[in-house]
């Protein structure tokens, strides 16, 4: 929906329930970098 409120939501750190999300379904809550590649993916899937 709204892509880059999303993107800098990311970059912010924002997201916690998204990075929940994600980082429960990949594990990798403690590697933030790739986590947020990862995000990135999900959101331009998303589109």
């Amino acid at each position: 929906m709204q892509v880059s409120s999303d993107s800098r939501a990311v970059e912010a750190g924002a997201v916690q329930s998204e990075d929940r999300q994600s980082a429960d379904s990949l594990e990798e809550s403690e590697t933030p970098l790739p986590s947020v590649g990862l995000l990135l993916q999900v959101i331009a899937e998303h589109k």
